[in-house]
């Protein structure tokens, strides 16, 4: 029988497979999540190679917890980090809570596996086509300075080689909290070697396709008319 998430207690590892495609996450020292890797299937193996990407700078912080050179949440491959908790990159999450500020930092708490696949109220999404196609694992993380909760949902198709990605955010606490930015996703690449592909155009002249090399610094796309 095709199971398509597995978690691994002795290794800390959960392995999500398609028939084509995997993805790896560790649950590392202090509830840090890692994103091991996501693309071709790869066998259950060790990862162990994946979670030190290479020695950070000086100036990039460490977590005194964990003492340890190689780990860094600036240079690690987390799965899901917080806005000014020790990550300089893009991150993917940022909340102002009551003291005013939007130090945001998810660690794991625990996690379930279940048949089918979430609605999503108000949003377009995938959707499970019939029983038994597709299993949901929800990973539970907790901000532990401000009480906040963050849910990630991965959604594996075993037949189709696609996985579906969403965040739930809560508020457990009694004091309020303002989200500045929430994205799904923030996937750690191991190399640069890629192609940038997009889509511009105007009125009857849509979807023109643009390919070039992906370079160093931040790229993106984006529309201020709310039109193509």
């Amino acid at each position: 029988m095709f199971v398509s998430i597995v978690y691994s207690e002795k290794k800390s590892l959960f392995l999500l497979n398609t028939k084509t495609s995997s993805y790896v996450i560790k649950i590392y020292r202090e509830g840090y999540l890692l994103g091991l890797h996501y693309g071709g299937k790869v066998p259950d193996v060790s990862f162990d190679g994946q979670i030190f990407r290479d020695w950070f700078p000086s100036f990039s912080p460490n977590n005194p917890a964990i003492g340890e050179g190689e780990f860094s949440p600036d240079v690690s491959p987390l799965e899901y980090s917080g806005f000014g908790a020790g990550d300089f990159r893009k991150t993917p999450v940022a909340i102002r809570n009551a003291d005013g500020n939007n130090v945001t930092d998810f660690r794991y708490v625990s996690h379930t596996v279940a048949p089918g696949k979430p609605a999503l109220p108000g949003l377009p999404a995938t959707f499970s086509a019939k029983e038994g196609d597709c299993e949901t694992l929800t990973l539970l993380l907790k901000d532990r300075a401000t009480g906040l909760e963050a849910e990630l949902l991965y959604t594996v198709f075993e037949d189709e080689g696609v996985m579906a990605r969403s965040v739930r955010l809560h508020n457990p606490t009694k004091s309020p909290a303002v989200i500045e930015k929430a994205a799904s996703a923030s996937i750690n690449l191991p190399e640069m070697d890629y192609d940038f592909v997009h889509l511009y155009g105007r009125w009857n002249a849509e979807r023109n396709f643009v390919r070039q090399p992906l370079g160093h610094g931040a790229q993106g796309i984006s529309s201020l008319r709310g039109s193509s």
